[in-house]
């Protein structure tokens, strides 16, 4: 059985330096995955010329493989002991020079001139690498939140001000490189200039580098967890228990359903700018009005969630992105303006559940808790980031085979003008993912997911009290 209790070293209390320091910690992360998720996969068959059918297999093995080794590293920051600045913290350092090196590497430049078997590897293994490493550093990153307070109200702020932290590096990412990694060639025609990419990549690697250092600095662990090793759960023991869980099972579908929703349409959304609108340019704005809602919701999303129930608040916010994406498909709209106002209430399910699905991990933690007596934050922590990450693996599979199937010509070069057919394809899929799988997510926390606001309250008096008594 593991025992948790206070901190018993000297830490100062929670406040601005934790919020601060965990927002920036997600900045981090987002310069280096939200790069990767939008701009490798039309890096690698417009820049690389990777046939989309090839890539499509390539993504969903190392996505499905790095799903199932977030578990492994989930399992080993559960076990191993604790260092002197926490069970999870030391890990950032650790990771981030890799994390941030094999992401520039994803956008090599040089590999042009490769033949087709050279480029066909390279995108394959600095894409796997990538995403192993990215696992090592984001499962102890995200398990911190449960250990920095033990209060479900800090919790929300944490998730809020992670959310936040996201949001700036999401909105860097979406709306700066395109307005720079573009050019036209003589006929008119949009392509991606391999050179700035890379540079582009290189630059939110070394921010990335400091705001990691930010983050370490800023956070501080206040629950110990004791863990004898001769009364330990076996690896798979831990995990059947955790999955029984109503809470996280739930929680894991519903992922399942965002990670492809969000998926599919960030990694749709630069073929339609591109070869539906014919205005690269307009992915800019169209990554700028997705994230709009999570800018205008992020200052209330702790009070509404408090007030109201987080999952009662993101299951109507998916219920409007689901209706959204059901519009936009059924339009078929050729104006831009009609397209990004669309958009911009598809993103108010993605926003409010990037705002508070941090939180919600804090809650199924302590519903475990309350259940088993046992304390698994980093495997349930990696559990969700399984699911999310097949969420990405079957939506990187499937983006770039819908590729395939609609007759993309990647391996013609930049520059080419698609087929209608082609064009009108790209934008049917990438609006309708969006009301099929969001409408599935409200579906699963309106009537599956049991944590309400009543029963997030119950357990945390719960485990109060059991603190209490340890003291």
């Amino acid at each position: 059985m593991a025992n948790t209790t206070a901190a018993p070293r000297e830490v100062r209390p929670f406040g601005w330096y934790d919020k601060l320091g965990y927002a920036a910690g997600d900045m981090a992360n987002d310069f280096t995955f939200i790069m990767v998720s939008t701009f490798f996969m039309i890096y690698a068959t417009n820049v690389a010329g990777i046939d989309p059918m090839h890539l499509g297999f390539v993504l969903l093995l190392a996505r499905l493989a790095d799903a199932f080794y977030d578990l492994l590293v989930g399992r080993l920051v559960d076990i191993l002991p604790a260092a002197p600045a926490g069970r999870f913290r030391p890990w950032i350092p650790r990771l981030a020079p890799i994390v941030v090196v094999t992401s520039s590497l994803c956008f090599a430049p040089f590999i042009t001139g490769w033949d087709y078997q050279a480029r066909l590897s390279w995108v394959s293994v600095t894409y796997f690498v990538f995403g192993l490493a990215f696992s090592t550093i984001s499962i102890p990153y995200g398990s911190m939140v449960t250990v920095i307070s033990p209060k479900p109200a800090h919790r929300s702020q944490l998730s809020v001000f992670r959310s936040m932290g996201a949001l700036i590096a999401v909105l860097s990412v979406l709306v700066i490189p395109p307005l720079f990694i573009y050019d036209r060639n003589a006929a008119g025609h949009a392509f991606i200039v391999p050179e700035r990419l890379f540079g582009v990549s290189i630059v939110g690697g070394v921010l990335a580098l400091g705001l990691y250092a930010v983050c370490y600095a800023g956070v501080r662990e206040r629950i110990v967890t004791h863990k004898p090793a001769e009364g330990r759960a076996s690896f798979g023991k831990t995990l059947a228990s955790v999955l029984s869980n109503r809470a996280l099972a739930a929680l894991i579908v519903g992922a399942l359903a965002q990670g492809l929703g969000v998926g599919m349409s960030q990694a749709l959304i630069p073929y339609v700018c591109l070869d539906y609108f014919r205005l690269p340019q307009l992915q800019s704005l169209a990554g700028l009005l997705i994230v709009a809602p999570t800018v205008l919701l992020a200052p209330f999303a702790t009070r509404l969630g408090l007030r109201y129930g987080k999952k009662e608040i993101v299951a109507t916010g998916a219920t409007i992105s689901a209706a959204a994406g059901f519009l936009l498909a059924a339009l078929q709209t050729h104006n831009p303006v009609v397209y990004l106002v669309g958009l911009s209430f598809a993103g108010l399910g993605q926003g409010l559940f990037a705002l508070l699905i941090w939180a919600f991990i804090g809650d199924v933690v302590d519903d475990h808790e309350v259940q088993t007596r046992e304390r698994d934050d980093g495997v349930i922590f990696a559990s969700y980031s399984w699911s999310r990450k097949v969420g990405q693996a079957v939506s990187s599979g499937l983006s770039s085979w819908i590729l395939g199937w609609l007759d993309y010509r990647a391996s013609e070069g930049q520059g080419v003008q698609q087929s209608e057919a082609t064009t009108t394809g790209l934008y049917t899929f990438s609006t309708a993912a969006t009301g099929v799988l969001f409408l599935v997510l409200a579906l699963v926390l309106a009537f599956w997911f049991p944590l309400n606001r009543r029963k997030v309250a119950e357990n945390a008096a719960i485990l109060d009290a059991r603190r209490r008594a340890t003291l």
